[in-house]
């Protein structure tokens, strides 16, 4: 069944006006996953040209990267429709006209008109994390960045300490790194004299309080999308 949502539609008008107002990307979907409505946010998330008609158009009918992952968004799309519930995923993909890729946490809901799930209801946000030790200290979750806070660690350094922030020992940081067992060891060293601690406690404290508890190399980042409900 074929629908179209505009402002002027009664079911609709109300929760058009909200979603118009909002600052968050919404769109709507329907049950073949073509877009019936988006909004502005949404337009700029998905990276779709202003003066683009999106309204009608499937996910590969669209001139973006993120294009190639199609059937997940729509597998994702029949599941909430089929289950009449949320389901969540994280997508990774280059958004917000942005040259780097970026997690975010993307939700959709069952849309109804009236008795019947026409489709469904999209909307994202930066992915944001939190930890025990965040949570227990009462920080803000935060959102992961691929840019270091201050530039006093070369490369190398910066690969080894996003490990070193995962307590893996120093053997599997070579592994994975492939680099050999002993310099990873003078790295370590290396660094904890440009941070000025002694001990491996005292430098995931400097990390916590610099911000490099946020960072994460891009070249660990990789496109895709995880369901997580």
């Amino acid at each position: 069944m074929k629908h179209k949502i505009t402002k002027k539609k009664n079911d609709f008008g109300a929760f058009i006006d909200f979603i118009d107002r909002s600052d968050m990307p919404y769109f709507i979907r329907d049950n073949e996953s073509r877009f019936l409505y988006i909004n502005k946010p949404g337009l700029f998330f998905l990276n779709i040209p202003s003066n683009f008609k999106i309204e009608g158009k499937l996910d590969k009918d669209l001139p973006v990267d993120w294009a190639e992952f199609s059937e997940e968004f729509q597998r994702q799309d029949r599941m909430t429709e089929n289950l009449e519930k949320s389901s969540s995923i994280i997508s990774t993909q280059l958004y917000n006209f942005k040259n780097e890729i970026e997690p975010f946490f993307c939700p959709k809901s069952p849309f109804y008109l009236g008795n019947e799930c026409i489709g469904t209801l999209g909307s994202a946000s930066k992915l944001k994390f939190i930890s025990v030790p965040t949570f227990i200290d009462q920080r803000k979750p935060f959102v992961l960045s691929t840019h270091p806070p201050n530039h006093l660690f070369t490369k190398r350094e910066l690969n080894i300490i996003f490990w070193l922030q995962q307590r893996l020992m120093s053997k599997e940081i070579a592994r994975r790194l492939n680099i050999s067992h002993r310099t990873v060891n003078n790295k370590i060293q290396i660094i904890y004299d440009k941070a000025n601690v002694h001990s491996f406690i005292q430098f995931i404290e400097f990390c916590k309080y610099s911000g490099f508890d946020r960072y994460i190399p891009p070249e660990f980042i990789n496109k895709g999308v995880q369901f997580i409900t």
